[in-house]
């Protein structure tokens, strides 16, 4: 596993390079970096995330967690890159939610889930 090119003590898991596409879009929060789609459900909030999550934008996710009230589902099927930073974001937000990963999780993101030992925190169900 290699290190994070800006934070060396972090792995990095998955392709980055400038053909990746824009960095981290979570659909609907208004950001010049990227965008989140929050969506209120019934009984939970889903939140779909798109692109890059790293240092540098892991914060439009942080801000979509922060905003959602009750459980919240995670759709995490568009990302191209994550690092650590999406696990503590995710980590970070179990102690206020009750959080569920849809079963569309990229390679790399279980990759990372594993890497760092976190999988088993998180419940994972089909998508929609």
């Amino acid at each position: 596993m290699r290190p994070h090119p800006r934070n060396p003590g972090m792995p990095c898991i998955g392709p980055r390079h400038p053909a990746a596409g824009p960095p981290a879009i979570v659909r609907g929060v208004e950001d010049a970096l990227a965008e989140s789609e929050s969506e209120r459900q019934t009984d939970h909030t889903r939140i779909e995330v798109r692109g890059e999550l790293d240092l540098d934008t892991i914060h439009v996710l942080a801000e979509a967690l922060t905003a959602a009230d009750g459980p919240v589902v995670i759709d995490l099927h568009r990302v191209t890159f994550a690092d650590c930073t999406l696990v503590h974001a995710l980590l970070g937000a179990l102690p206020h939610h009750e959080l569920t990963l849809t079963d569309r999780v990229p390679t790399q993101v279980h990759r990372l889930l594993d890497a760092t030992g976190t999988r088993h925190r998180f419940t994972f169900f089909p998508a929609a």
